[in-house]
């Protein structure tokens, strides 16, 4: 039996079966689930003296958080 594949991202494996001397290897492609990206939020607003907030999302692949560019104008603590 083959599990749910809900990763968001094609699995593929090979499945070898041997008899009499000869070897047959037949390829097994399970498509993928569709990809969860949730959270709880639709923004963050901070105080003007800055700070810091916890933010916590959920994912069935792999999840890259990155911090988008600074404004224009704003400027670097020095």
């Amino acid at each position: 039996m083959l599990r749910a594949n809900d990763l968001g991202n094609d699995r593929v494996g090979s499945v070898i079966v041997n008899a009499g001397g000869l070897q047959k290897r037949v390829t097994v492609r399970q498509a993928s689930g569709d990809v969860i990206l949730a959270t709880d939020l639709e923004r963050l607003v901070f105080p003007i003296e800055g700070g810091t907030k916890k933010v916590v999302f959920e994912s069935n692949t792999t999840a890259k958080v990155e911090i988008g560019p600074k404004p224009l104008g704003s400027s670097s603590p020095k």
